[in-house]
This record gives C-alpha cells, structure tokens and sequence, in this order.
C-alpha cells in the first residue's frame, strides 16, 4: 500500500507540507496557519471538540452591519440546508458588527493518510471560495477594493496569527 493511503498522525508541519504541495500561500505561526485571499482568509488549527480536529476557520474580511442582520441569516441558513460543509456562521463582533465565517473540520484522532489530509484541505478550500462567491452575490458590500485593502488584509492576517 502506497504512503500517502496509510494513516499517520496530524501536526502542523505535515499540515504546511500538505498545502504547500497544494500550491497555496500561508502566513505560519506555532499553532496554526492562515492562507489568505482578497476577500476572507481561513484559519487552519487544532481544535478538541470530541477528540482531536483539524479545523479549517474561515472569515470574511469585511464585515456587516447590525442591521443587516435579518437579511444576512436566511442567506446562511440556506447555505447550510443545501449544503453539509462548510458550515456558514453567523458571528456579532464585540462593536456590533455582523461577520460571516465558515467552518470544515476533520477528525484526527486515529490519524489520517496524506491523501485524506490533501483532499480535505482542497475540498474545504474550493466550498469556502463557493460559499463566499455566494455571499458575495447576496452582500456585495463585502467585497474589499479600494484604497487601503491590502493594509487592511495584512493587518488582519497578522492579528489572526496572534489571535
């Protein structure tokens, strides 16, 4: 049986090598890394929910206000009727502000081949572009551009690698 098919236990250096082989950039820090794009980043940790989970957080970059909220809810709550991951997420941020996120995990408490890990990764990265894709359709606001969006977009990667 070929390496990549056998489990083995999950760490983040056997996640960096998983995404660098991927192709996809990343910021890393001790215990997680961040892969940014122009309108979200997503957080990849471990998290113990019922045992051990690799988990894949993304934010969008932009968020929404308060009142908004009634309008933002139903588009969500489609999403994840319709689909099993990632799961949309509805977070009100301590200044009042709505902010969508979505989140995959994985198992990895018994460990995981290195195509389970690859296909996990690239599998929660092509749904997340999806699902923000599809928001971006419904809220066009959250779409970063302009002056200042990519000072916006390092300063939030750095915080999320300190965070």
């Amino acid at each position: 049986m070929p390496d990549t098919l056998l489990p083995q236990p999950v760490d983040l250096a056997r996640v960096e090598t998983a995404v660098d082989a991927l192709g996809y950039q990343f910021l890393a820090a001790d215990d997680r890394l961040i892969m940014p794009w122009p309108n979200h980043r997503i957080s990849v940790y471990f998290g113990q929910e019922s045992g051990l989970h690799l988990t894949m957080l993304a934010r969008m970059r932009m968020t929404l206000d308060l009142s908004m909220i009634n309008e933002v809810a139903p588009v969500l709550n489609t999403w994840n009727t319709e689909r099993i991951a990632p799961a949309a997420l509805l977070h009100i941020a301590d200044m009042g502000e709505v902010e969508i996120h979505f989140r995959s995990s994985l198992s990895v408490d018994e460990g995981v081949s290195t195509d389970q890990l690859m296909q996990f990764i690239q599998l929660t990265i092509n749904t997340v572009e999806m699902a923000v894709d599809t928001v971006l359709e419904m809220f066009s606001e959250l779409d970063i551009d302009g002056a200042g969006s990519d000072e916006l977009r390092t300063e939030q990667d750095e915080s999320d690698l300190t965070e």
